[in-house]
């Protein structure tokens, strides 16, 4: 009997100190884009990692056009998995609205956070990539996407 109570005081003790980590969930399925930085795939929301794109009725203007900014960076996210069948997110967190946050890529393995920002219809979150701040800036400088223009929340 004491045997027995031991083992289960040093199993015990083993199991209470290991540390736990998060795991990651890959969920990998044809997408449904929702905007520029959300998408479902077998109804799960999915919103893309380390990007925020403009939100519906965003206006950009500029050299005498004005349009909805929210819409076109959703046709940009379109394009980027049009004909590419289905995509992988492994996720990071989950945001307060109830979506699983997720670093996604395509059947090619791009990033389509990456992706998004190179072709300047989302902006980095601050501190979260370092790289992904960087193709932000290069894609402002090179004018692609909403960067020739005025966005206007």
């Amino acid at each position: 009997m004491n045997r027995i109570l031991v083992l289960l005081m040093v199993l015990s003790g083993f199991i209470f100190h290991i540390p736990v980590q998060a795991s990651e969930i890959s969920i990998n399925g044809v997408p449904v884009i929702l905007e520029g930085d959300r998408l479902s795939i077998d109804g799960v929301n999915i919103r893309l990692y380390g990007i925020d794109a403009p939100e519906f009725g965003e206006i950009c203007s500029g050299n005498n056009l004005s349009f909805d900014c929210g819409l076109i960076s959703r046709a940009g996210l379109m394009d980027l998995v049009a004909g590419g069948g289905a995509i992988t997110c492994t996720t990071k967190s989950s945001n307060s609205g109830g979506d699983m946050v997720a670093q996604c890529r395509d059947g090619e393995g791009f990033d389509l956070s990456a992706q998004m920002l190179y072709t300047g219809w989302a902006t980095a979150i601050p501190d979260l990539e370092p790289d992904y701040r960087e193709l932000e800036l290069k894609s402002r400088a090179a004018g692609r996407g909403m960067w020739r223009t005025t966005v206007t929340p």
